[in-house]
């Protein structure tokens, strides 16, 4: 794993160490960040499941003025990543420890907004419709939620303020992409 693109282009990261992480590949991150392209530029960018935390060092790399990570288990392994690219702590990142549904629902009582959401839950764990439904919340006005689910998992439908705007595969994941209506 690497570093595809920006300021920390080829730099190595560290691999998930347990083996219930699945992150998601250079080859899938490129695609990713191919397809939202300037819009990460000065963005507020929030990994929910963010297992070694590649999506979001990548956004943080090619420009996002923050990222926020979550991810119930695996802090230290995002914490080494970001500690390798020199990034402080909050002023480049920050990480929490939790259950990303609570995260989320917690900082829609305090009215949190960002401008890119990625979310790549569990592909047992049929979280995501239920991320897609609160995740809405978090969106700024122009702001657009990122959902990797596995390749043969139908896009759950949109929420009230989101529409559904394009899917692209990608190996075997396949990312959603929501736009606030």
């Amino acid at each position: 794993m690497r570093i595809i693109a920006g300021r920390f282009r080829g730099a190595n990261l560290y691999g998930p160490s347990n083996a219930k992480i699945r992150p998601t590949s250079d080859k899938a991150r490129e695609t990713l960040f191919n397809i939202i392209g300037p819009r990460i530029y000065d963005s507020r960018f929030l990994d929910l499941f963010a297992g070694t935390g590649a999506v979001g060092l990548e956004a943080i790399s090619r420009g996002a003025k923050i990222a926020i990570f979550i991810d119930s288990k695996n802090v230290d392994i995002i914490r080494k990543n970001a500690d390798k690219l020199k990034l402080v702590e909050p002023a480049d990142y920050t990480i929490i420890k939790s259950d990303a549904i609570q995260a989320m629902e917690s900082f829609i009582t305090i009215n949190k907004k960002f401008d890119i959401v990625f979310a790549d839950p569990p592909w047992d764990a049929g979280l995501e419709k239920r991320t897609v439904e609160t995740a809405q919340a978090l969106l700024n006005e122009n702001g657009v939620l990122i959902l990797e689910a596995f390749h043969k998992t139908l896009p759950p439908k949109a929420a009230p303020q989101l529409a559904l705007v394009k899917s692209r595969k990608s190996g075997e994941a396949v990312f959603h992409f929501y736009e606030r209506d």
